[in-house]
């Protein structure tokens, strides 16, 4: 007879930069799902190995944990506990990178207090460490913790979260991925990509905005410029809409928005859910597809 399981909805806090002078790309990540094991799958089943797309890093992912791949960030996750893997390049100074890392997921949080910092040794390394407690963004009391090194100019911060309802039974997993995480020594710069754009601007929603297009929360990312004929403008987005949805996934902010378009190629399409209000103060919702395109290189 099959075994059935259930997984149900999580959110993941991810937040991911090339550099640290874009610390606010915070992602928050929700999905759901059901799925069956055979009981006739086999009796063993062994972890895998993942590395990142430089060659920098590698870490273990357990069975039945799911990696998501996003830019330079990487998340092992299983129901509401994960582990995030953050690179940050031209970094020094890793003891603050954790701090400010830790009060930025923190203003998204309830009661967000810490609870402790200090030093512990992260792939051989000296790392900096912070853990907090609170209630996350969905009033779930959970636990925070950041780890941070420095190699050759570039900060690795893992963040590893769980419920407090969780966190006995995931512990010692969450525990062992964090040890798994190893420097290969071998990184070389990846190959220079085209970089996927849907040639606009966009910025967060004030509360005040968010009522004006009838949401209950500050959530979504306002368009505040538009490239002419650019893959945005040709799908039909105007300025002032509000991207609610893109490729599937909601959207909480501007950082967000930008994390699912770059998690693609240019010349992907992506379906954008919108907001706009009509000049007779009517808020309409509508679906768009947009193909992304190739941001132009820096000169």
């Amino acid at each position: 007879m099959p075994v059935l399981h259930y997984t149900v909805s999580f959110e993941v806090e991810n937040l991911s930069s090339r550099n640290c002078g874009t610390v606010r790309r915070i992602m928050w990540l929700a999905a759901t799902s059901v799925f069956v094991t055979s009981s006739l799958a086999p009796a063993f089943q062994a972890p895998t190995t993942y590395r990142d797309h430089a060659n920098r890093f590698s870490i273990t992912v357990p069975v039945g944990w799911r990696i998501r791949p996003l830019g330079d960030s990487v998340q092992v996750v299983r129901g509401d506990s994960y582990l995030s893997v953050l690179v940050f390049e031209h970094t020094s100074d890793v003891s603050a990178l954790v701090a400010v890392l830790g009060q930025k997921m923190g203003n998204k949080w309830q009661r967000f207090q810490t609870v402790g910092q200090g030093k512990s040794t992260l792939a051989g390394f000296e790392a900096s460490t912070a853990s907090f407690s609170g209630q996350n963004p969905r009033g779930v009391d959970s636990v925070l913790k950041l780890a941070g090194l420095v190699s050759n100019h570039t900060a690795y911060v893992l963040v590893i979260g769980a419920t407090k309802t969780d966190l006995p039974k995931v512990q010692d997993t969450l525990t062992q991925i964090e040890h798994s995480f190893s420097l290969l020594g071998t990184g070389k710069p990846a190959p220079e990509e085209p970089t996927p754009t849907l040639g606009m601007e966009v910025t967060d929603l004030s509360s005040e905005d968010a009522a004006g297009y009838g949401l209950s929360g500050a959530s979504g990312a306002l368009v505040v410029n538009l490239d002419a004929n650019g893959p945005a403008q040709q799908a039909g987005v105007d300025l002032h809409d509000v991207v609610v949805t893109a490729g599937g996934q909601n959207i909480d902010s501007a950082a967000m928005l930008q994390q699912v378009v770059q998690s693609h190629k240019p010349s992907d399409s992506l379906q954008l859910e919108i907001l706009r209000v009509t000049e007779n103060g009517k808020v309409e919702h509508k679906t768009l597809r947009a193909t992304l395109a190739a941001a132009p290189r820096p000169k």
